[in-house]
């Protein structure tokens, strides 16, 4: 299933998780923070959730918006697909 079908079943407004793997970069989490808080003004970018890896070579993030529609998402997915460092969303 695509992401737009997916999203066109979700009934709106919505919780809505973001989740990135990245490297633990600063840089990296400043960008999503900033990319996620422009399309969702009224997401606290302190509710970022941060778990490193292991070894603590990647870190793991949840980012958690009231998503209030699939263009919003995929949006978001759209910047930040820009943003350097990420190496895997879903």
């Amino acid at each position: 299933m695509a992401l737009s079908e997916a999203l066109a079943q979700l009934n709106y407004p919505c919780n809505y998780p973001f989740k990135f793997f990245c490297r633990p970069a600063p840089e990296t989490i400043i960008a999503i923070r900033d990319t996620i808080a422009r399309s969702a003004p009224d997401w606290d970018p302190e509710e970022l959730v941060q778990r490193p890896s292991r070894t603590g070579r990647f870190v793991a993030l949840t980012a958690t918006i009231q998503a209030r529609d699939a263009a919003q998402i995929e949006t978001i997915y759209l910047q930040l697909a820009a943003v350097d460092g990420i190496l895997m969303s879903i």
